[in-house]
Parts: C-alpha cells; sequence; structure tokens
C-alpha cells in the first residue's frame, strides 16, 4: 500500500463512508488483478513468439517497437477468448477487456482470419467442456519448486508434475477463486473460476 492509497483509505474511514470505501478496495483489487492477467498474457507471448524488430528509421523516427508474432493458437469464443500455448496447454478467459491493443494484435498475427479464428477458438472451448465432463480429482497437496510443480489427491494415490510456470499463469489468469482438478484422461491439471478455466498439461517423465 502506497501512502496516497493510504490517505484515500483513512478518509473514507474518517467520514464514516463504509460503502464507499468497499467500493474504492474492490476497483483496486479488480485493477490488481486486471494487471497480473495482462503480465501473464504477455509472459505467454514472450515464451513461444517471434519477433520482427523494426529498422534505425522506423525505430527512431516512426517510434515503432518490435513486432511480436505469437506462435500459438489465439482464438474467440462466445464467452470470451481462449489461448493454446505450445499445443498443449489451454487457457480461456470470458473477459476480452484484459487485452491491451497491443496484446490483441501479437495473438491475432497468428491466425490471419477472424473466421478462423472463431472456429478454432470454438473447438478449444469445447475441448474443455468435454474434459471437465470427465471424472474430476480434487487437489489437496501442492510441492512447487522453480521448474516443477507436483500435485496430488487427498489419499496421495494420485499425483502428477506440471511445468511450475504453466501453473503460476493458470492462476494468475483465474484469480484467487481458481479450484483445480486433476484429470487423468488429459493427462494434466484443469482450472476453473468464475474468471474462465484452463488445462495444464502434466510432464512426461523423460522430460524430468
Amino acid at each position: 500500500m502506497n501512502k496516497k492509497e493510504y490517505e484515500e483509505i483513512t478518509k473514507f474511514l474518517d467520514d464514516g463512508q463504509i460503502e464507499e470505501l468497499r467500493k474504492y478496495l474492490d476497483e483496486r483489487m479488480n485493477s490488481k488483478y486486471i494487471n497480473g492477467v495482462r503480465k501473464a498474457i504477455n509472459d505467454l507471448i514472450d515464451n513461444d513468439c517471434d519477433k520482427k524488430y523494426p529498422s534505425y528509421y522506423a525505430r527512431t523516427v516512426l517510434h515503432h517497437g518490435v513486432i511480436k508474432i505469437y506462435k500459438g493458437i489465439y482464438g474467440e469464443t462466445d464467452k470470451g477468448f481462449i489461448i493454446l500455448h505450445k499445443r498443449s496447454n489451454a487457457f480461456e478467459l470470458y473477459d476480452k477487456s484484459v487485452l491491451t491493443d497491443n496484446i490483441a494484435q501479437a495473438l491475432e498475427r497468428s491466425c490471419v482470419y477472424s473466421d478462423e479464428r472463431k472456429r478454432k477458438g470454438e473447438e478449444l472451448s469445447n475441448l474443455l467442456s468435454k474434459l471437465a465432463s470427465k471424472d474430476l480429482t480434487p487437489i489437496f497437496a501442492v510441492d512447487q519448486d522453480s521448474d516443477y510443480t507436483k500435485v496430488s489427491s487427498g489419499d496421495g494415490q494420485v499425483s502428477m508434475v506440471v511445468p511450475t510456470m504453466y501453473y503460476k499463469i493458470a492462476h494468475k489468469l483465474l484469480g484467487e477463486q481458481a479450484k483445480e482438478y486433476m484429470i487423468q484422461e488429459a493427462n494434466g491439471v484443469y482450472f476453473d473460476s468464475p474468471n474462465g478455466r484452463a488445462l495444464v498439461l502434466k510432464k512426461k517423465m523423460e522430460d524430468l
């Protein structure tokens, strides 16, 4: 909390404006969440993209920056949008307003035609829906280091290992309300929240 936020909160308290304070705090929390979402999407883009660097003239005179072309699949759905990262990990969000112009342009460069984005988006969204209808195993224990995250069932009989980067990104995208489950058929961890859903595939033993 910075000094300005502290002064705003104490002013609401001094004036007895509890509802106004609640609204202010809700807006601050939402702003923090949206900024986290945008950073997480940028991390996905930077993790798998081609970059075109501007010429000296374009950079110094026209002030053009690096053009990023996301190499994964970006699709639009009736609910919002979905990203298939490195043809394995899927992240679906229900609010397109989290996309800045720069993020949207980098994602849209992965598919040229809008009708193709819509078709692929619906296909990926339907796949997540089918997976969610399978047997879900709630996750009760998480053991994590910088590279890998091991998730386990309550009795410890079922477990799998997923990349920590994608596991953390799923939580940043979906927020604190995200619930997570193992889907054995999909060999991955399924995340669900009011903000969206995701699937992060487990690491193969030979990759560990």
